[in-house]
């Protein structure tokens, strides 16, 4: 299954995503990264990263990446790594606050990703002025958590989002499994006065 999710055309992934059928992705712009993520080969010495639209996904960057990517209109970076201080040989909050930048530990402890974690992630999508760089210790963990993003904040069809995360290197299958429990309907409102 995961096979088939990233082996999918990129201008197919383009058309799926254009006709979702929700509202809100309408409206796709430099804030709403809706569109398949493209991959970036390397980017400053980030290999495999993927962006779509102002978000940005890699696994580990090292302190050129997130210089070049401050300077790049960088300004929010999403940690989602279990232990904050990895074996890095830097403190990377200092090193994004030092450059101006935004620093946000979001704690991903595999291979779950919990509603909680989707509306945190919203909350920095939706206050950030610029370009923003979610990572993990592997892409997947990114690309998860994006998938789960379209599906519970921007009522993307679950599989849709799974194609896309897909596009963005998801295939860890416990982390697809953990997207795969988003539904739309799940955290839809329900009133239960008559």
């Amino acid at each position: 299954m995961i096979g088939r999710i990233t082996l999918v055309a990129a201008g197919t992934l383009a058309l799926v995503a254009g006709g979702c059928g929700t509202s809100s992705s309408a409206h796709s712009s430099d804030r709403q990264p809706y569109q398949p993520a493209q991959q970036i080969v390397q980017y400053d010495g980030v290999d495999g990263m993927y962006k779509s639209g102002n978000l940005f996904m890699s696994d580990q960057p090292d302190q050129n990446t997130l210089r070049r990517f401050a300077h790049s209109g960088g300004a929010t970076v999403i940690n989602l790594h279990q232990h904050e201080l990895q074996s890095t040989g830097f403190s990377e909050s200092q090193a994004v606050n030092s450059l101006g930048m935004r620093y946000v530990y979001m704690p991903l402890i595999q291979p779950e990703i919990t509603p909680e974690m989707v509306s945190k992630f919203d909350e920095v999508m939706a206050s950030s002025n610029g370009r923003v760089l979610l990572h993990g210790n592997e892409q997947s963990d990114a690309a998860a958590l994006w998938s789960a993003w379209l599906i519970q904040e921007k009522g993307f069809d679950p599989q849709l989002a799974l194609v896309l995360g897909g596009s963005a290197g998801l295939t860890s299958e416990p982390l697809v499994n953990s997207v795969r429990s988003f539904s739309p309907s799940t955290f839809a409102s329900v009133s239960t006065d008559e």
